[in-house]
Parts: structure tokens; sequence; C-alpha cells
């Protein structure tokens, strides 16, 4: 809500969403303040672990452990590995190039936007870890119409407290 209250005061366009019930959740939230197209997608979901979903981490670590895998080519069952979701990340930025609307929001989790991050700033795919993302962030991109960056920053919070209930300005 708290997020949602701080898109009030900008002009918003569309919304993108991951279509998983915690992105759509946060999503409903903003467009609830805001008149603007609201697109869900899957392309901006959170990595599948597929059979692992669900699991603790203890269960995750010793699922790769079994497989004899590196991390990065582990693939749990029905799920999908680091590489393939970036390569959604790809996909997601590619429809985005061809995207009309101006200013988007685009709601999604943490391990997909820093691999959006990742590939807006022309990073290579190892970079991604770098970029931790909080809950209900906000990362903001200025981008050209070639599409390259004219500003950026990154899992701005400021939001959550400006916005709050007890801040008193």
């Amino acid at each position: 809500k708290r997020t949602a209250k701080h898109f009030k005061k900008i002009k918003i366009n569309k919304i993108i969403s991951a279509n998983t019930k915690r992105a759509r959740k946060t999503a409903e939230e903003i467009i609830k303040l805001l008149t603007c197209q609201v697109e869900y997608s899957s392309l901006l979901n959170e990595q599948s672990l597929g059979i692992l979903e669900g699991k603790s981490a203890s269960e995750y670590r010793q699922a790769l452990k079994e497989s004899g895998l590196p991390e990065e080519e582990f693939r749990p069952i029905n799920g999908e590995n680091r590489q393939d979701a970036y390569n959604r990340a790809k996909i997601f930025i590619n429809k985005l190039k061809k995207e009309k609307a101006k200013n988007i929001i685009i709601v999604s989790h943490a391990g997909l936007i820093s691999n959006i991050i990742t590939l807006l700033l022309k990073m290579p795919i190892e970079e991604n870890k770098n970029f931790k993302v909080a809950f209900c962030s906000i990362s903001y991109f200025e981008i050209k119409k070639d599409f390259s960056i004219k500003d950026f920053f990154l899992n701005n919070i400021t939001h959550l407290a400006k916005e709050s209930d007890y801040y008193k300005k």
C-alpha cells in the first residue's frame, strides 16, 4: 500500500506485472490509486523451482548437491535454472523495447528484477548476484529512444517510510 501511494504522485501509463499471486496483489494495490492499463506476463515470474517450490533452502541445497551440477546449471524437475530465468528476462526486455507506453511500472520478484537490471546495464549474467532487491523496493530507469540508459537508481525503499502513517513531515 505504501508503494502504491508513492506512485500516486507520478504519471504512470501502464503496469506490467508478473502473474503470480504476490505480484498481482502488489499491482492491484497500485491500480486502486492509478488509472492506467495493466498487463500480466509470465515472463516476469520468479525462477521456477519446479518440484522444489515451497521447500526449504536446505532441501534445495541437498537436491543441488545430489545433482552433482554447479548451481547455475542445476534445474529442478519441472523447474528452471538461473540461465532459463535470465533468458525470460531477455525476452521481456526485447518486448519492452517495442512498448509504446512511456512511464511503466514493472511488478516482479527479486531474482527477475536483478536479471532485468543486469540486462539494462548491459552487464554479464554473473553480475546479477550483486543486485539484491528488497521487498517493495523501487528501481528506476530513464531510458533513451535507442534503449541506452540516461539515468537510474536501484533498490530504493525510502518511500516505505515516507508513505507510512508514522512519518511526520
